[in-house]
């Protein structure tokens, strides 16, 4: 087979073969017109892509491997033209559930549309950025320059934590002032800023809100869409929402 050939070559299907480390798979990574490439149960165990590799690689399958740390599946940010993967069965990556395996990947794969046969919606990659963000903040609060530091937020102007609890009774204060409420996660951030205005007589239109979880001080997410429920930003049980004046 000449270069030619190669040079030609769209679609190559490696499965089953016994290549185990990625080294041997950057050897493909010069060939410019591979789009899709099938690595499934090649028992690969690690993830290193050379910068500037697989130029126009669009659709992976890593499915059925033995990769079992997160730092490889970042790895994979750097093909950046890859907007469809296949990552299932690759039981070494420690996850708390099934649900954040799929959240982590999208978090840390910057360019999917499609994981594991499913579209990632706009929705989708916002949640799933801001859950992934929420368990590892102490790892992440340098990337996050657009978030203000803790004490930016509490440095002056108006200063209101609330006590979120799922479903279930909250209290909401401003100073000594404080009235027990309750506010389910599926409260729009308009409609909690309307309750804000009622309970302490501010004017919304003047106010940013913002969560944080005490597991992670420090890493603050903004409530920036009035028509988005707290679930959408991940509040759970336990977590605070700040609010300040935005002229601050």
């Amino acid at each position: 087979m000449n270069n030619d050939t190669f040079n030609h070559l769209r679609v190559l299907n490696l499965e089953g073969n016994q290549i185990e480390h990625w080294e041997e798979v950057n050897k493909l990574g010069q060939l410019p017109s591979l789009e899709q490439l099938s690595l499934y149960g090649c028992g690969l165990k690690n993830i290193q892509v050379k910068e500037k590799s697989f130029s126009k690689l669009s659709k992976l399958s890593l499915s059925n491997n033995k990769i079992s740390q997160w730092q490889h599946i970042s790895e994979l940010d750097k093909l950046l033209m890859l907007v469809d993967l296949k990552m299932c069965g690759n039981q070494g990556l420690e996850v708390p559930s099934n649900e954040t395996f799929t959240q982590w990947i999208i978090a840390r794969v910057g360019n999917l549309q499609i994981l594991n046969g499913s579209e990632i919606l706009s929705v989708d990659r916002r949640g799933a950025e801001l859950d992934y963000l929420k368990y590892n903040g102490r790892e992440y609060l340098t990337a996050l320059s657009q978030l203000r530091s803790s004490t930016e937020h509490k440095a002056g102007g108006i200063f209101i934590p609330f006590i979120l609890a799922i479903n279930s009774w909250c209290k909401l204060q401003r100073g000594t002032k404080g009235i027990s409420k309750k506010l389910p996660l599926t409260m729009e951030v308009q409609k909690l800023k309307v309750l804000i205005h009622r309970l302490f007589e501010l004017d919304s239109s003047e106010l940013n809100f913002f969560s944080y979880s005490p597991k992670n001080p420090g890493l603050y997410i903004p409530l920036d869409n009035d028509l988005r429920p707290l679930s959408f930003y991940s509040v759970e049980d336990g977590d605070i929402i700040e609010v300040k004046n935005s002229s601050v």
